[in-house]
């Protein structure tokens, strides 16, 4: 017999049930895939780094011959668990051309044959590396991004009588140089083409070097150890390499927070879908209490029906969240792996958790059938008793239309069965206005002062940087930069022109020694830039230093650091805490007096370009223009176009909130269109009533309507006006991990508070008006059919 009821309650009411099976299937494919996103975020880098096997200190050296000195180090230091030595080729990027020009890169270029690498290298499938053709290469880091290259294209080395072509398979993934925030890339090769590089007599006796993937048991003796190593170019702890990743980690971070999003909207609007079929049931519950069926068989019929839906639409779920968890983490993974170890485990789990709450939910909403009765069935699920007034607040008075006063009556006075939609939309808008407010962040001018001092144009010459640091003289520097401000100034732009240098110096702070990255203003002062704690360094014996340095060294304010600046000594004072995150936040600020030697430096920083008439944002934009055509050779960016060109990810947060967009205005669709005819089908009486007294189906529809509009602003308000501390509570911890603890977020308040959330509630409009035109199905003479 329960059998029978069973199939006949699907036959019968089919719409309903399909509405449900729709919600099951939404919330399981939410629920699957976030749960899965979850773990592979939480996992994250770490799981990359393990992957890849690149231990948890890594050292660069360059040199005639430093395999002796590096490996004989390894062997011998205490603090080294264990040790592996790969050699590789430094390459200047000017004897590189694609298409027949120069390539395009920040660095040297590293070569390295397949045969030889001591980690694992993947392809943009995830897949290892394990071979490379001879005459092929892979390129790890952001080496085809700046040229623009397609699988198949040529890439043509030649120096001397040596000329090699290589044919470009795809992109490596390289844990350690991979970041495009490290500025390197990494070619990987066969042998063969190896070989034939250290033909050429001064690549083999100048331009080897080695890379080693250290595990240590002591990661601050490591580096005070290295310190001392004079042919070390880079070392590096697991620390410091994962800040390298935080940009596709701000975007990881975005895909989990979307992930539990989603994750609530299923789990809210379930439960208000499976209260509400039940509560519908009424009339059926009342006839078999009347034919002598007890409280426990009814509550067990109505638990299997569901349990038989939640199977059907949780399978349907499962498999739709696999490429739906994918689609979604695509985004974070250009640069990385990121997956886990439990394969499609998680996924599993999640289809068995929606399975489990919707026997659970229906289990509690089921408890009401115990205060059912037969009289239920022809009084429409009503007790016909009352003892006080059922409204909240009392419109009688209002001069509003009909339906709108309906509306607005429905929704006051019965807010908790509109609660499910607010807070679905609620958490759609809310997401979506974070990730507004991030991308029009990273893609502004607002972090310039954590990249370096503002300026009104920034020029990059990677030849003229070359030159600057292979002449190893400051005053030929200033000589440069005042040479280029002339031409400037020729233009009638008057201006001042400076850069900042970065040293490299060996420091010794409590005992413990480090190699640290240091920088220096030329033609600028310190007392120009933002300090978050203290005061700026007054003269060449005083320093600042962010907290990732604080945090590695144990220094702070007040503490003394022994500085070897080459030629000399000196105990220099902390006096302040600044941020920025050049070279991942470990760069120690000097005065301008301090005495930098230019055989220390590393990076000569793009020329700074302030003009001293105070020019507004339209006017540097014109004389951008004009200084393009004067040096066509050179890259002239505005401040915000630095910034974008600097965190790289400014394209990949613009394709990923058009995707997450699109996501969030289909699930609003689809709670919208489902709710809205769990409405209709609830509400099937008093539709007909209203007909029977005269009421177009027009003002019915705008009833309806209405309560989505009004429940629809509400939910966005809220979400425009919780979206910027909410924000700022999520997305700054992930600038402080690179030692940019105070972030002003750019706020564009007609995106906030107008474009986004009213498209939201366009949308909403135009669903719900679709679904409205059921209305026109129900006739007065409904009023009659109890079944």
């Amino acid at each position: 017999m329960f059998l029978r009821i069973l199939k006949n309650d699907f036959n019968r009411k089919r719409v309903m049930n399909l509405i449900l099976l729709l919600f099951i299937i939404l919330a399981t494919t939410f629920v699957s895939s976030g749960i899965n996103n979850l773990v592979t975020v939480y996992k994250g880098v770490d799981y990359y780094f393990d992957k890849a096997e690149i231990g948890n200190f890594d050292l660069i050296s360059m040199g005639e011959d430093p395999k002796d000195k590096v490996e004989a180090f390894l062997a011998k230091e205490k603090a080294v668990s264990k040790y592996k030595v790969e050699p590789i080729i430094f390459l200047n990027k000017d004897d590189f051309s694609v298409r027949g020009k120069k390539s395009q890169a920040r660095n040297d270029i590293i070569l390295q044959s397949i045969e030889e690498s001591k980690i694992n290298f993947f392809d943009s499938a995830n897949k290892k590396i394990k071979t490379v053709k001879p005459g092929h290469v892979y390129i790890g880091g952001s080496f085809i991004k700046d040229n623009n290259l397609s699988v198949g294209d040529t890439i043509i080395f030649k120096k001397g009588k040596t000329e090699i072509k290589f044919i470009l398979d795809g992109k490596a993934k390289d844990a350690l140089l991979g970041s495009e925030m490290f500025g390197n890339c990494r070619f990987i090769i066969n042998t063969n083409e190896k070989n034939k590089l250290l033909e050429n007599k001064e690549i083999a006796s100048k331009r080897q070097g080695k890379i080693a993937y250290v595990i240590s048991n002591n990661l601050k003796r490591m580096e005070a150890a290295t310190a001392e190593l004079e042919s070390i170019s880079f070392t590096g702890s697991r620390w410091m390499m994962k800040f390298g990743y935080v940009m596709d980690m701000i975007v990881a971070f975005i895909i989990l927070i979307l992930s539990i999003c989603l994750i609530l909207v299923a789990f809210t609007v379930l439960k208000f879908s499976i209260n509400f079929t039940i509560l519908e049931e009424f009339r059926e519950i009342g006839v078999m209490k009347a034919i002598g069926i007890g409280n426990g068989k009814i509550r067990y019929l109505y638990i299997i029906k569901y349990l038989v839906l939640a199977c059907i639409g949780s399978l349907i779920g499962f498999f739709s969240s696999l490429p739906f968890g994918k689609m979604l983490i695509q985004s974070a993974t250009e640069n990385m792996v990121l997956e886990n170890d439990l394969g499609i485990f998680p996924n599993l789990l999640g289809t068995l958790l929606v399975i489990f709450l919707i026997v659970w939910f229906s289990y509690l909403s089921t408890s009401k059938i115990k205060k059912s009765s037969p009289l239920d069935a022809i009084r429409s699920g009503q007790t016909g008793e009352r003892y006080k007034t059922k409204a909240i607040l009392r419109f009688e008075k209002s001069s509003a239309k009909p339906s709108l006063f309906l509306a607005v009556t429905d929704i006051v006075n019965n807010p908790r069965r509109f609660l499910t939609i607010i807070l679905s939309f609620f958490l759609c808008t809310l997401f979506v206005l974070i990730m507004v407010n991030t991308t029009e962040t990273i893609n502004s001018d607002k972090l310039i002062t954590i990249i370096g001092a503002r300026a009104d144009l920034y020029l990059t010459d990677d030849d003229q940087v070359n030159k600057d640091l292979n002449q190893k003289d400051m005053k030929k520097l200033k000589a440069n930069l005042a040479e280029t401000n002339k031409k400037v100034e020729a233009l009638s732009m008057s201006s001042r022109m400076s850069t900042d240098v970065v040293y490299k110096y060996k420091v010794n702070f409590e005992g413990n020694g480090y190699f640290l990255n240091f920088k220096q203003g030329v033609n600028s002062k310190v007392s120009q830039l933002k300090y978050t704690k203290g005061s700026a360094p007054q003269n060449g014996h005083e320093i600042a230093i962010t907290s990732i340095i604080s945090k590695m060294t144990g220094a702070k304010i007040g503490d003394t650091l022994i500085v070897n600046f080459g030629e000399k000594e000196e105990k220099c004072i902390v006096t302040a805490y600044y941020q920025t995150m050049n070279q991942l936040g470990q760069v120690i600020l000097l005065h301008e007096d301090a005495p930098s030697v230019m055989k220390n430096a590393t990076i000569v920083l793009p020329y700074k370009i302030n003009f001293t008439d105070q020019p507004d944002e339209a006017q540097i934009k014109k004389r951008q223009k004009r200084l393009k055509k004067l040096f066509p050779q050179k890259d002239i960016m505005t401040a915000k176009e630095y910034c974008m060109d600097s965190f790289g990810i400014g394209e990949v947060l613009n394709s990923l909130l058009i995707l997450l967009l699109t996501i969030v205005l289909i699930v609003v669709s689809l709670v919208t269109l489902l709710t809205e005819r769990v409405f209709i089908s609830n509400e099937k009486n008093q539709i007909a009533i209203l007909k029977a007294i005269g009421f177009q189906n027009s003002s019915i529809m705008k009833w309806h309507i209405y309560r989505f509009i009004i429940v629809g602003v509400v939910a966005v308000a809220l979400a425009a006006i919780t979206s910027i501390p909410i924000t700022k509570l999520c997305i700054s911890p992930l600038f402080g991990m690179m030692g940019a603890n105070d972030v002003s977020f750019n706020i564009v308040a007609w995106k906030v508070f107008g474009l986004y959330p009213g498209l939201i509630v366009i949308v909403t409009i135009f669903v719900a008006t679709l679904s409205a035109q059921y209305i026109r199905s129900i006739k007065s003479s409904d009023t009659a059919n109890i079944e």
